[in-house]
């Protein structure tokens, strides 16, 4: 994780285990303007980010387990089970 200062805006950039980006998300910024162009120069120098859909479980506390991707980051699935009716 780099946090860096770019055209007036702070920013949060997140590598893959490969060290591409993973995300590059913009924290504060005094304007949209200056948002948007602080995200386009860090895809510039940073490259497009693409997170690494690769996961894996790792042993947690108390016997539990955790899913992280594979800088050992926590991450939710990506989908949740659908509902299911009770029994009447």
């Amino acid at each position: 994780m780099r946090e860096l200062s770019l055209d007036g805006a702070d920013l949060v950039v997140q590598a893959n285990a490969d060290g591409t980006p993973a995300s590059i998300v913009v924290i504060r910024a005094p304007s949209d303007d200056v948002r948007a162009r602080a995200f386009q120069d860090a895809r510039k120098e940073f490259g497009d980010p693409n997170p690494d859909p690769r996961t894996q479980v790792r042993d947690y506390k108390d016997g539990l387990t955790q899913l992280t991707d594979m800088c050992g980051r926590p991450v939710m699935p990506s989908a949740t089970p659908a509902a299911t009716s009770s029994p009447s």
